[in-house]
């Protein structure tokens, strides 16, 4: 009986065994198809998510694309863009040139035209800066003054050519026109005189003007020698002197003829004659 029984125990405990094998190997089985269900459904949202990111991807290698053939588009027009602004800007620059070469070649002309007319004009030309030192000087003020343009360019006007009577009027003239701006002898000629380097001192006529010059100013004048035209003044002043003396003398003359001839008419009239003269208009009668 025991061994009947130890049997069925063992029968049963096998029966068991198979059957809780059997449930887990189901159970495994289920579990086993709902992970493969699962995987199905993953692997198709995996799928559907690599197709989304695909077109994604997609997407933006055409927008890139696009752009980058957008971009070289637009370099592509800026560069173009660029070079025609860098040509205009050679061109206006190489014409600006060209003008500024022609204004430069004009004012150096100029200043050679203005160099050689003043250098042989037949008045002497003095320039001065506001320090009085002299700047320029031509041929004709050598001749006038005596100094050569070497010998007085850089030295003060004062000690070359103004007389001593004239340096304090020089200077304080000088000095009102840099605070106010006027001065009485600018823009018309007058008389002044002059002193050679010999120390003679001469008649002259000058006209000045002057020229700010960065921030300061240069003075300009052209100078006369009137010597001769003063002495040629004052003959004709010496012989008009003479003139009214000899014309008061010759009235003088008349008027005391006149007086006898009629002293002469009224002794005629006194004895009875005619009247000898007639002395309204000056003929015998």
């Amino acid at each position: 009986m025991s061994g009947f029984f130890y049997l069925k125990y063992q029968t049963d405990m096998e029966s068991s065994r198979q059957r809780y094998i059997k449930e887990k190997h189901l159970e495994i089985l289920e579990t086993a198809n709902e992970i493969e269900r699962i995987d199905v459904k993953k692997n198709k949202e995996f799928a559907l998510l690599g197709y989304v990111i695909v077109m994604i991807v997609m997407i933006f290698l055409f927008l890139g694309l696009h752009l980058m053939r957008r971009n070289d588009v637009i370099a592509e027009k800026a560069k173009f863009e660029l070079e025609e602004k860098v040509k205009e800007r050679t061109f206006d620059l190489e014409r600006k040139n060209v003008q500024q070469k022609k204004i430069e070649e004009e004012l150096r002309q100029g200043k050679e035209y203005t160099a050689a007319v003043i250098e042989t004009a037949n008045q002497a030309f003095v320039s001065i800066d506001s320090n009085s030192l002299v700047i320029d000087w031509n041929k004709h003020a050598e001749v006038i003054f005596g100094w050569s343009k070497d010998e007085i360019i850089g030295r003060p006007l004062e000690e070359t050519i103004i007389p001593e009577k004239f340096k304090e009027g020089h200077q304080k003239g000088m000095d009102h026109f840099l605070k106010t701006g006027e001065g009485p002898v600018l823009g018309s000629a007058v008389e002044l005189e002059g002193r050679r380097r010999s120390g003679e001192i001469f008649p002259l006529e000058i006209l000045i003007w002057r020229l700010e010059i960065k921030g300061g100013y240069h003075f300009f004048a052209f100078i006369n020698d009137i010597s001769a035209r003063k002495r040629v003044e004052q003959q004709l002043k010496d012989k008009m002197n003479e003139m009214e003396k000899f014309y008061d003398l010759t009235m003088d003359r008349e008027t005391r003829v006149i007086e006898l001839k009629e002293e002469i008419n009224s002794l005629c009239e006194e004895v009875g004659r005619p009247k000898v003269y007639n002395t309204k208009d000056e003929g015998v009668v």
